[in-house]
């Protein structure tokens, strides 16, 4: 019977140090395509600090 709690209990901490793994791994994606969506963003914020202003335009 002890042997089969032990079986269990490092069957379950296997089970979750494989998701930690797979929780680090997803995060580091997301923070790369976060990274890589902040670094477009700011690319467009800076062509349109260059582009003319249309004088045409009313407010």
């Amino acid at each position: 019977m002890i042997k089969e709690g032990e079986d269990y209990i490092d069957g379950h901490g296997e089970r979750l140090e494989t998701r930690l793994i797979e929780h680090k791994q997803k995060k580091a994606r997301y923070l790369q395509k976060a990274a890589a969506l902040e670094r477009e963003v700011a690319r467009l914020l800076e062509q349109v600090k260059h582009l003319p202003e249309d004088s045409t335009e009313s407010e």
